[in-house]
């Protein structure tokens, strides 16, 4: 290269060098709304988090083009068409990624500019649709433009997001909002016990203890729901789970003793659970408070479907248990009893918790979510001091998501039938046939008993989601709103 052309060629690149080039961290900043958490209320304010606070799991959201949730919509309604050629034609993770995930080209924008801010990029879903990271309170309030404060709400210290974040313009488009800037968690439904507590440990196992504990109650053995719903019918079938995949999402370790001394006092074959720590997600060990809901749930699906498989997913948060699941396809049903009211629920939170229900949907995962126990008052507390509401009507998330089967609670009205044999079957039965059923309500017993507090199946009309289509039939009421539940069964504690 002759002399002159190569002084001119240093001195553009010279030129070029000294000009900054535009980075994400100094673009102008777009505020992504519908982040604030219902309860980080200014009353229950006490200060900004020490900036050294670590917030281990963080999701950031990824938004589906106005074209890519028509085609989504357009293939679930075929999926469920009989005269369609799609009908039941699940997708993978990653057909799904293909069709309705975000572009490689903004996965890779984001990934790049939270490494930038600092953060620790855990995972991107397989379904292109979340990317997780991990990162310190002052990194968040540095690259998301939000402080993280304290908040003491119901006696218990919580964190939350203060402002709305922000992120760069060039990015603002495909973000659809963030998890994890929060720890107000979803909930399991936790009513005192009617009964006084009865000491299992060291007991032999036998399906009769807790009959002769509380010799005037009928207590349900596996073996009466098998009959009360005609369940038997399928085991003579021979179809008993075998070859089926059950999920279910916890927010806790679990004593696999406990699953093992409810399988043996009722006579069910050894078929333990497998257990599965959410991957990047910290282990929250044993939490008594969700100890009891992980046990109900995985000791009665396992009674009903006796030899399938069961795993059990859990971390520090049941919502992430629940995403990574479905992004995981690691079974088609998925069992979930934790909820929280709509008023008390972010507007990024609902829409993700609906945007996951579309893909599970579409992916062919029967989500099957609990509608709550506080009646048509989901916000109440259940255990609280009053016996009538002082909040408004509100269903449960992610119960009132269309995309979930939502299932509420029933009670048996046995009138003066004859539905109990007089002696306990050999592994705890008694139920003799099906027992009529209502809609579930305990709360004149509550009142009566000098208790307080709510005890009835959650439901009502949806405030976030409109009615589907397929909601019709005797007794849905015509209001344009999502309605839960959609199905029930017994559940009443007295």
């Amino acid at each position: 290269m002759p002399t002159r052309q190569i002084e001119i060629t240093t001195a553009i690149l010279a030129i070029a060098l000294s000009v900054p080039v535009p980075s994400l961290m100094a673009q102008s900043r777009r505020t992504v709304k519908g982040n604030l958490h219902p309860k980080a209320q200014s009353q229950f304010d006490r200060g900004p988090v020490h900036p050294g606070t670590r917030l281990a799991y963080v999701s950031l959201l990824l938004r589906r083009s106005d074209s890519q949730q028509q085609a989504l919509d357009d293939l679930l309604a075929a999926q469920q068409d009989g005269n369609s050629p799609l009908y039941h034609r699940w997708l993978t993770p990653e057909q799904y990624a293909e069709r309705f995930g975000a572009s490689q080209a903004d996965i890779d924008k984001a990934v790049n500019w939270l490494q930038s801010s600092g953060f620790s990029v855990k995972r991107v879903a397989r379904g292109r649709d979340v990317v997780v990271f991990g990162g310190t309170a002052g990194q968040i309030q540095k690259a998301l433009g939000t402080a993280i404060h304290a908040y003491d709400v119901g006696g218990r210290r919580h964190y939350a997001n203060v402002e709305e974040p922000s992120v760069p313009e060039e990015l603002a488009g495909a973000i659809a909002g963030f998890r994890g800037l929060n720890d107000f968690r979803l909930m399991a439904p936790q009513r005192r016990s009617v009964f006084p507590p009865t000491r299992i440990t060291g007991r032999p196992f036998t399906a009769d203890f807790y009959s002769k504990a509380y010799p005037n109650t009928n207590v349900l053995a596996p073996d009466d729901l098998a009959t009360i719903y005609n369940i038997n019918a399928l085991y003579k079938a021979g179809i008993d789970g075998s070859g089926q995949v059950i999920a279910v999402a916890g927010a806790t370790d679990i004593d696999m003793a406990d699953i093992e001394y409810f399988r043996s006092a009722f006579g069910l074959p050894f078929n333990n659970p497998f257990k599965i720590l959410a991957p990047d997600s910290p282990d929250p060990g044993i939490l008594e408070s969700d100890l009891g809901e992980a046990d109900l749930d995985l000791e009665w699906s396992g009674a009903i479907a006796p030899q399938a498989t069961i795993l059990y997913v859990y971390s520090d948060d049941v919502v992430s248990s629940a995403f990574w699941a479905i992004d995981e396809a690691i079974a088609p049903v998925l069992s979930f009893s934790y909820g929280a009211c709509e008023l008390e629920i972010s507007k990024s939170d609902a829409k993700a918790l609906a945007a996951e229900a579309q893909r599970a949907a579409a992916q062919g995962i029967t989500w099957v979510v609990s509608s709550g126990d506080s009646g048509a008052a989901g916000c109440e507390n259940q255990n609280g001091g009053y016996t009538s509401a002082t909040t408004r009507m509100s269903v449960n998330l992610p119960a009132g998501v269309p995309y979930v089967t939502a299932v509420g609670g029933s009670e048996f009205n046995e009138s003066s039938g004859n539905y109990w044999a007089s002696k306990l079957r050999s592994n705890g039965g008694s139920a003799l046939s099906y027992i009529p059923e209502g809609a579930w309500t305990d709360e004149a017993l509550v009142a009566k008993n000098g208790d307080s507090g709510f005890a009835a199946t959650g439901g009502g009309a949806s405030l976030y989601f409109a009615k589907p289509s397929w909601q019709t039939g005797p007794g849905v009421p015509n209001d344009g709103a999502r309605d839960v539940p959609d199905v029930s069964l017994n559940a009443s504690w007295y």
